[in-house]
């Protein structure tokens, strides 16, 4: 289960990266600026913008709205919406997306750094 599970969170990753530096390049020969610079760059606003998802995606209260069937006046002027509790299975789902997201860009971040030309590592 945890070598599935780490496959996954593999594949999300990498995915991820592989998306982002292809789009970084893309934007990079459009603007001419170099291959390095721009995967580098790509990779810091991706990784700031998953991480910044993350932490709000995680400041979730555990009041969820309650569920109406499309209306045209489902949308309230005055007061606010009626609200229910949230299950233990969505508050554990907010939870671990959050992680997911903060995880996931703090790796970004991390490739970013080290893709980097302008600074040294050792």
């Amino acid at each position: 289960m945890l070598v599935a599970a780490a496959r996954r969170f593999l594949i999300i990753v990498g995915g991820t990266v592989g998306a982002v530096a292809l789009f970084s390049l893309v934007v990079g020969a459009l603007l001419g600026a170099s291959a390095n610079r721009s995967i580098s760059v790509g990779l810091y606003a991706s990784g700031s913008v998953a991480m910044l998802v993350g932490f709000f995606f995680g400041l979730r209260g555990p009041m969820r709205p309650v569920e109406h069937g499309p209306s045209l006046f489902s949308i309230p002027i005055f007061g606010g919406t009626p609200a229910r509790r949230a299950s233990p299975d969505e508050q554990r789902q907010t939870v671990s997306t959050s992680a997911l997201y903060v995880v996931v860009g703090m790796i970004l971040l991390v490739v970013a750094v080290a893709v980097d030309s302008r600074y040294r590592l050792v």
